[in-house]
């Protein structure tokens, strides 16, 4: 519902009532929400991996993610008879057993002969 429109120094602007703002900044808000909305799925759907995006994305054989699967040493979902990976929780797993620097081993040394001096 449109109330006013004035001209200041060649910029329009319209008054418009309460109502009329709160359901456009309501329709604006809904607009919105669906394209973040449509935006997170589409980003889920591309976090799922199957068996042979598994294998590129972690280096290592199919078969081999076949075995830890089954011993259950990777994190994955079946579907039916499918499996599922999300990328997210193959780059997690392969960082698990990330191998400390020489400096970073060095620290934790001295870290350590520190506390045992502090004990004894």
């Amino acid at each position: 519902m449109l109330l006013q429109q004035i001209n200041l120094n060649g910029t329009n602007f319209i008054i418009a009532d309460e109502e009329a703002l709160n359901a456009k900044f309501r329709q604006i808000a809904q607009e919105e929400y669906t394209k973040l909305a449509s935006e997170e799925s589409r980003q889920e759907e591309e976090d799922i991996a199957d068996i042979h995006e598994a294998a590129k994305l972690t280096g290592r054989a199919e078969q081999t993610i076949y075995g830890l699967v089954c011993r259950r040493q990777i994190p994955h979902s079946k579907d039916g008879k499918f499996l599922k990976f999300s990328k997210k929780k193959l780059r997690e797993w392969m960082m698990q057993n990330e191998r400390k620097t020489h400096t970073e081993l060095s620290e934790q040394a001295r870290s350590y002969l520190k506390r045992r001096k502090l004990a004894a």
